[in-house]
């Protein structure tokens, strides 16, 4: 009997042919998430008011703007208390220390500053405490955070303000006690935030990128990045407000 040889036929995907598709499909997909990741990537950075910024790199201006870009995202991209809208185009940051009283002066004026333009307009307020000038300061700043935490940053914002000039360098266990009882903070877990080690790393943090961004006093404002240090008047600050609103 005469035998016979069948050659097997190869699976399409082993055949040369095959083979290039699959490495085609697999360059083609690879493209397309990284053109997603891209796109979801700038649609965020535009809705946190980067639009301008991004304009300027896509269309080859200035280095200096991509210096911007990134400045803003260190300045503005924490977890920090803010006022008004948290997807405004105009953000200010401003860094404060609890104990200086051109700062206290400036709240009151910032507040109306922006009152009219809150929908438009997101302050962000961060910590900047000079021991040098003010000794105590960064207890305030832990007190602070320790508020935030619960969710009661403002009130112990306006409290530390009011409370100023009574709050000496070395702070009793009666006027933290009675600090967290005005306010309505959980004691315990206001006590254990105040002596743990992510409090301090985070006032700390604050101070680290303000110093990067050669601020020396306070209060200190970024408007969009561009820093304006200083006592600024009520009526400079609708200018600048409206400039930035209307270029």
């Amino acid at each position: 009997m005469e035998n016979f040889q069948f050659l097997a036929k190869k699976s399409w995907y082993k055949q040369w042919w095959g083979v290039a598709l699959i490495a085609v499909s697999c360059i083609l997909l690879s493209f397309v998430i990284a053109l997603s990741l891209l796109t979801w990537r700038y649609h965020n950075l535009i809705k946190q008011g980067y639009g301008e910024e991004l304009r300027k790199n896509i269309y080859g201006e200035t280095q200096v703007d991509q210096k911007v870009l990134a400045a803003r995202a260190e300045l503005e991209g924490v977890d920090r208390p803010f006022l008004g809208n948290k997807d405004a185009s105009l953000v200010i940051v401003e860094f404060i220390d609890f104990k200086c009283p051109i700062c206290k002066e400036q709240d009151t004026i910032i507040r109306q500053a922006i009152g009219k333009n809150g929908q438009n307009i997101k302050l962000i307020i961060r910590n900047f405490p000079i021991e040098t000038s003010h000794p105590g300061a960064s207890k305030l700043s832990e007190m602070a955070y320790c508020a935030f935490e619960q969710g009661l940053y403002w009130p112990a914002h306006d409290y530390l303000f009011a409370q100023q000039d009574n709050l000496t360098q070395n702070l009793t266990a009666e006027n933290i006690n009675a600090f967290a009882s005005e306010i309505g903070l959980d004691s315990k877990k206001f006590n254990s935030c105040l002596v743990g080690d992510k409090t301090k790393t985070e006032v700390n943090r604050d101070y680290a990128t303000g110093y990067k961004y050669g601020i020396n006093g306070t209060p200190t404002f970024f408007i969009n990045s561009y820093k304006i240090p200083g006592n600024i008047p009520l009526s400079t600050w609708e200018e600048i407000i409206s400039k930035a609103l209307n270029p």
